[in-house]
C-alpha cells in the first residue's frame, strides 16, 4: 500500500466538509505502549499539517518560486540532502521509532462521551494537548492493548463509588459531605451542589467536588433509603 493510499485509509471528512479532517487510529496504522509509566503511541499516520493541507489546490507557489515562476536562490546552510544529526527531530517534530513509523513517547486519552460512551470514541492527543487521531472503539484493539488503553482511562478518570451517604450539611453555598465509597470513609466539598451533581441517565450520578476530584453513583435508586434522601434534593 502506498503513502496515499494509508492515508486514505486513516483519514475521513465529516459532514462539515473540508473543514472537518478525523484520523482514526487503528491495529493496522497505530501500536500503542507502556514505557517508563507513559503511554506511548507508534503509527503510520498523515501529520498534522497534512491533514489541514491536503486539499489545498497546487496552484499555490512554494516558498522557493518567485512570482514569475522562476527559483529564487536557496539561503546558505542546510540542504535539502543534509541528514538530522542524531537527536534531531523528524520534519514532523515528532522522532522516528526503530520501524519508521513516527513515534510519540508520551500521549494522553480523552474521552468525547465519559458518560455514554466511556471507551469509545477516545481522543489521542500529544504532550502539547495537540489531537493526534481518534479510537473509535478499544475494543477493536488486541486484548492486552483494548486492557492498557482501558486502565489509561480509568486511571485518569477514577472515580470512587459512593455505597452510602452519612450527611450532607450546607453552608454560605456550600455543601459538606461524608460517604463511605469503595475506597473507604471519605469527606468532601461541593461549590454550587446542583451544578456539581451531573444525571447521566439510567440512575448514573458523578458528583464532582471544589477540586476537582470525581465521585461515582452507578444507580441512585439502588442506595438504601436514608442515602437516597440525603441527595434526593439535588435530583
Amino acid at each position: 500500500m502506498d503513502e496515499n493510499s494509508k492515508k486514505e485509509s486513516t483519514v475521513k471528512k465529516g459532514t462539515l466538509g473540508d473543514a472537518v479532517t478525523i484520523v482514526y487510529l487503528t491495529p493496522e496504522n497505530s501500536t500503542f505502549a507502556r514505557r517508563n509509566e507513559f503511554l506511548t503511541l507508534s503509527a503510520d499516520i498523515p501529520k498534522p499539517d497534512d491533514t489541514a493541507d491536503e486539499d489545498k489546490s497546487g496552484a499555490d507557489k512554494t516558498d522557493d518560486e518567485t512570482d514569475n515562476g522562476e527559483t529564487a536562490d536557496k539561503p546558505a546552510g542546510k540542504t535539502e540532502t543534509d541528514k538530522p544529526e542524531d537527536g534531531d527531530k523528524t520534519a514532523a517534530g515528532k522522532p522516528e521509532d526503530g520501524d519508521g513509523r513516527s513515534f510519540w513517547p508520551r500521549i494522553y486519552l480523552h474521552r468525547a462521551f465519559p458518560f455514554d460512551k466511556p471507551f469509545e470514541y477516545i481522543s489521542v492527543l500529544d504532550k502539547d494537548m495537540k489531537e493526534l487521531g481518534l479510537i473509535s472503539s478499544i475494543d477493536d484493539f488486541p486484548p492486552e492493548t483494548a486492557q492498557m488503553l482501558r486502565e489509561e482511562l480509568e486511571r485518569k478518570y477514577y472515580a470512587p463509588v459512593i455505597k452510602t451517604i452519612h450527611s450532607v450539611n450546607e453552608r454560605f453555598g456550600f455543601s459538606y459531605w461524608k460517604v463511605t465509597t469503595d475506597e473507604g470513609d471519605l469527606s468532601f466539598t461541593l461549590q454550587d451542589t446542583y451544578r456539581s451533581i451531573l444525571k447521566a441517565g439510567g440512575g448514573r450520578v458523578f458528583i464532582v467536588d471544589m477540586d476537582g476530584n470525581r465521585f461515582d453513583i452507578p444507580n441512585v435508586e439502588e442506595l438504601d433509603f436514608k442515602s437516597y434522601k440525603k441527595i434526593e434534593l439535588y435530583l
